[in-house]
This record gives structure tokens, C-alpha cells and sequence, in this order.
């Protein structure tokens, strides 16, 4: 459905972007809440410029306008979580992964390396869960 790789290579890509995240996580976590978060906001919208910036190479004026909406949408979330709630940041990155997987399978989207998708999988998961979790926390206190 979405390539033709193994299982086991996207399960190990998936894995090695959860690595990442948590490699970010263990550098922020000397920081407070609000700085985290920003870096949080700042690390989802370049994860929408990076898909922008794929869609680029290609010159595929499509691909290049299917990125920047996307990119709009999640620069919507960003504004909303600095507006409102930041729950929307948390929101952002769960939907990143619907992002990742419904629009960026090698079949509908060739620009895109198949081993970014999966690791942009696994990064955008642990994000999303840590989040929720510090948001959660600050709400219970």
C-alpha cells in the first residue's frame, strides 16, 4: 500500500525517528514547560517546510501546492496553540502523522524518500505523546 519495503526496514525507520525525538527530548529536558513547547512549535513547522522543500526539487507545481497548503494548515495550528491552547501544538503533531502517511506513500508522492516518511512517523509520535503528556501534567498541578 504505501512502498515496497519490508516490515522490518520501515519498523527499524519508524524506531530510529522515535530515537530522534527522544535524542531532542533528553537535550530540552533541563528547560521549563513554555520553552519546550516553543521548541516543540518550532520543530513542526520545519517539519512542514521539509515536505515544502522536497515538493521544490521537483518543480511539480501540484506537489509544491499540496505542501504549502499543508504547510498553512499547520502554521494555522501553531497561531491557534499560541492563541488559545497549546493542546493545538499536541493536535499538530498527531495530525502530522496522518500528514506523513495519508498524503506521502511513493506511490501518490515520488519526491518524497520512502525512509523519510517512516522516520518522520516515529519522530512525530513520540513528539506528539510527550506534549500530551507535560500538558497533561501542567493541567493536573
Amino acid at each position: 500500500m504505501f512502498d515496497d519495503l519490508p516490515i522490518v526496514t520501515r519498523s527499524l525507520q519508524i524506531v530510529a525517528g522515535g530515537m530522534l525525538a527522544t535524542g531532542l527530548l533528553f537535550c530540552i529536558k533541563r528547560f521549563n514547560t513554555r520553552i519546550k513547547l516553543r521548541i516543540a512549535i518550532l520543530a513542526l513547522v520545519i517539519a512542514a517546510v521539509v515536505y515544502v522543500l522536497f515538493a521544490l526539487l521537483t518543480r511539480n507545481q501540484l506537489f509544491i501546492t499540496i505542501e504549502l497548503v499543508g504547510l498553512m494548515f499547520f502554521l494555522l495550528l501553531v497561531w491557534m496553540g499560541y492563541q488559545y491552547s497549546f493542546w493545538f501544538i499536541a493536535m499538530g503533531w498527531l495530525l502530522h502523522v496522518f500528514w506523513d502517511l495519508g498524503l506521502h506513500p511513493a506511490q501518490t508522492a515520488p519526491y518524497i524518500p520512502q525512509w523519510y516518511t517512516w522516520l518522520c512517523v516515529g519522530f512525530d509520535i513520540i513528539i506528539a505523546l510527550y506534549l500530551v503528556t507535560i500538558l497533561v501534567r501542567d493541567t493536573e498541578k
